[in-house]
């Protein structure tokens, strides 16, 4: 073009060349960014919620489904610097632990038999894992019975208040539990369906978070989960039956709120067993039966303290149910507690299976539920329980 002119008056002829659809999906790409942009600036909720990345685990949300205005009020990103022991017994350690970390160079030295089957047993809130917690004895129990790879997971440095941020915690502990057994799987040629791992209150929902990220993953045992925070929860925040080939649940202080107990009281594994009704457990006994103000106060406090004996039993039922030779914790199939109580389940016509560590997944479609009476004491194994009238 000769001068400045002809060049305005070709581009003006350009540009009303053009179509009035060339204008408006330009201007229409441009609104789209920006309107997310004064959308999330304008929503104070959006703003309390993070998105954290954690070493090489991915990134943990905090808002919904993991915050919940009634169920979960308190949702916070898991701690960033996760330090988490992997204690190995096996039938060559029977009772000095190896400690294994995710490295070539600690596999070269350990004492992890691959053609073994492998048990991860994981703790839950304030638990201290001392030589005398049950998980050592489960341990004990586990190598005596037969040959296993048993990794104790030691999170207690992550375990303790305020409960929100432990909550928080187990995913990222979960996390870690998937990336050892993916790493052992690589390294070693175990396959996922030979692994079981048995969590107790929130361990539980830790064993959920690693079985998440392991497809084909053998059996999860969830020992009385925890209930608050993950109580009427959705499926992705909580255990559930999605998170391996096989989970069964055993239910012994279930509650809708923590004010009645600790655990869930919902069916969420393929299998749910409720001892004694999953609510209140023989030997947990209450201070009071007084129908006076002060009796009331008495039941109410004691319930509280007593729910930790509630929930903590469904470890020794896990434990006593190891080894058979003993007793068997024979559970009948009932659609409730009160129907087994009243006999409508009888055993002649219902089925009939192990609550514990040598239970096979029935065919039944789930949930399946499972009643079953116990001891006060120890042994709390009570075989012929299912013999009520």
């Amino acid at each position: 073009m000769d001068s400045d002119d002809d060049a305005k008056n070709g581009v003006q002829q350009f540009l009303s060349s053009l179509a009035a659809s060339f204008f408006e999906e330009g201007i229409d790409k441009l609104v789209s960014p920006y309107d997310k942009c004064l959308n999330n600036a304008i929503n104070p909720i959006q703003l309390l919620y993070t998105n954290r990345s954690i070493e090489d685990l991915g990134y943990f949300y905090t808002g919904p489904p993991f915050y919940h205005a009634i169920n979960r009020p308190i949702s916070l990103p898991p701690t960033s610097s996760p330090r988490v022991k992997f204690r190995l017994f096996t039938p060559s350690n029977p009772e000095e632990a190896y400690e294994q970390e995710i490295t070539q160079e600690s596999l070269s030295n350990s004492t992890f038999d691959p053609t073994l089957e492998t048990k991860f047993l994981i703790h839950g809130f304030m638990s201290d894992l001392d030589y005398d917690d049950v998980r050592f004895e489960t341990k004990d129990l586990l190598l005596r019975i037969g040959n296993y790879n048993v990794f104790i997971v030691d999170w207690t440095q992550h375990n303790g208040f305020p409960y929100a941020q432990a909550v928080a915690n187990t995913r990222v502990v979960g996390a870690l539990v998937a990336k050892m057994i993916h790493f052992l799987m690589n390294e070693t040629g175990i396959t996922p369906e030979s692994i079981h791992l048995i969590g107790h209150s929130l361990g539980a929902h830790t064993s959920g978070y690693a079985g998440e990220r392991i497809p084909g993953l053998g059996r999860i045992t969830g020992l009385d989960p925890a209930g608050p925070y993950f109580q009427d929860a959705d499926r992705e925040v909580r255990l559930d039956r999605t998170d391996a080939l096989f989970v069964d649940v055993i239910h012994t202080d279930g509650a809708e709120n923590i004010l009645g107990g600790l655990g869930i009281s919902d069916p969420i594994g393929h299998v749910d067993f409720y001892p004694n009704g999953g609510r209140r457990q023989l030997g947990c006994v209450y201070s009071s039966t007084g129908d006076t103000a002060v009796g009331a106060a008495i039941n109410f406090t004691t319930k509280w303290i007593q729910n930790g004996c509630d929930h903590g039993r469904a470890n020794m039922y896990f434990l006593e149910s190891i080894n058979t030779t003993v007793c068997r914790f024979l559970s009948v199939q009932c659609s409730s507690y009160g129907g087994y109580e009243q006999g409508l389940c009888p055993p002649e016509n219902s089925t009939i299976v192990d609550m514990g560590f040598h239970l096979k997944k029935p065919e039944d479609s789930p949930p399946v539920k499972f009643y079953l009476r116990t001891k006060a004491e120890e042994p709390h194994c009570l075989e012929d329980s299912i013999h009520l009238r």
